[in-house]
């Protein structure tokens, strides 16, 4: 099958892939590799899915809506936390400039989680940007598109490579919720090297393997990421 990302928009740059694109290929692929959500976000999803078995809709459907739920979420908070970047294009000079992180309206657990990347994701309204001058102007969101080479890696670093490596990071953050409610807990309350010791300590009796500190220290980090609080709206 051919990739989402490997079709040419006419209005964007060979280098280029609209946001619709990415959020396309994101569903293909979110099915079977899905991302390492935190409890709150996969408490959130599953009350999400509850809603949508509630409505009058048929299996299929219901399906579809929440693989969409799932491609959203994770690409909203890609973009909160920085790790993709999205662009546009000024549309006096043609200059190219990203759109600020701190321009999005940050996802919150407790809110509604949309059913597709049209609602509030793709089309909802004008996000601000800074034009090469420095001014401040204002694009709207369905033109907006991200560099094909860094989607493609960042596609295959957090969904298909996160997954295949999913094994010993899972084991990391049960260990996280198991010892500490899921949160990671600071230098102050315990030195690191104690800290990765009893995360190690702990898989290894319950599952019989041992996390290396390179997996710890990463799953360590991307809960953090997950964690951090948005910068604000302006």
């Amino acid at each position: 099958m051919r990739s989402w990302l490997d079709f040419q928009d006419t209005s964007l740059g060979e280098n280029e892939v609209s946001l619709g694109a990415v959020f396309n290929e994101v569903c293909e692929l979110i099915t079977e590799h899905e991302p390492k959500w935190t409890r709150e976000w996969k408490i959130a999803l599953d009350d999400a899915l509850e809603k949508l078995l509630a409505a009058p809709l048929d299996r299929e459907t219901v399906e579809g809506w929440h693989v969409q739920q799932k491609a959203t979420l994770f690409l909203r908070l890609e973009i909160e936390i920085g790790r993709l970047q999205v662009y546009v294009r000024d549309p006096i000079t043609k200059d190219v400039s990203r759109l600020r992180s701190e321009d999005w309206t940050s996802f919150s657990p407790k809110e509604y989680i949309p059913v597709g990347g049209s609602d509030n994701f793709i089309l909802d309204g004008n996000y601000g940007v800074v034009g090469a001058d420095g001014t401040r102007f204002h694009a709207q969101l369905a033109s907006a598109f991200v560099y094909r080479q860094e989607i493609k890696i960042l596609i295959n670093k957090r969904l298909i490579r996160s997954h295949n490596d999913a094994p010993q990071g899972a084991l990391v953050r049960q260990a996280l919720d198991a010892l500490w409610n899921g949160d990671v807990p600071s230098g102050v309350a315990m030195a690191a090297k104690t800290r990765n010791f009893v995360i190690q300590e702990w898989v290894q009796k319950n599952h019989n393997v041992t996390p290396s500190i390179a997996t710890i220290k990463r799953e360590l980090r991307d809960v953090r990421l997950e964690r951090q609080k948005p910068k604000s709206h302006r």
